[in-house]
């Protein structure tokens, strides 16, 4: 099957869901999983580290390391949280960031059904997203 030809190609489907056949000669890869810089990605254009913290991108048959994912939601499905934030853009309501310069900690707020990010404190040195927290120092 397809699925064998991909296996043969060391596509590596170390998410909990594996490699799957979806009918119709069509394969599917569990995105979610410990890839690394090098893994072979046929079957994705993007996936996450091991750790959560760093976005991997398809690039000639190949991850590499895409960027830093140092925020609260980490790396997700096609989502890389920097931790960084423009004051007033709009946001997922009790999601927290730094503001792009690095000088407040972040709130998302929710008023009149519209979620945008608010100054929670200002930092006395500097905001840094470290490890999926937000350090105000």
């Amino acid at each position: 099957g397809l699925g064998d030809v991909y296996k043969r190609q060391k596509q590596r489907c170390p998410g909990s869901n594996g490699c799957k056949s979806q009918g119709g000669g069509l394969v599917s890869c569990d995105p979610k999983g410990d890839f690394v810089d090098g893994d072979l990605c046929y079957l994705l254009s993007a996936a996450c580290s091991k750790d959560g913290h760093t976005s991997l991108e398809c690039k000639d048959g190949k991850f590499t390391v895409g960027q830093q994912c140092p925020g609260e939601g980490g790396c997700g499905m096609g989502d890389c949280d920097t931790g960084l934030a423009k004051l007033g853009d709009f946001c997922k309501p009790g999601r927290h960031a730094c503001s792009d310069d690095k000088k407040a900690l972040l709130v998302c707020k929710d008023k009149d059904g519209v979620a945008n990010w608010a100054v929670d404190k200002k930092c006395p040195k500097e905001c840094e997203p470290k490890d999926g927290k937000l350090e105000c120092k």
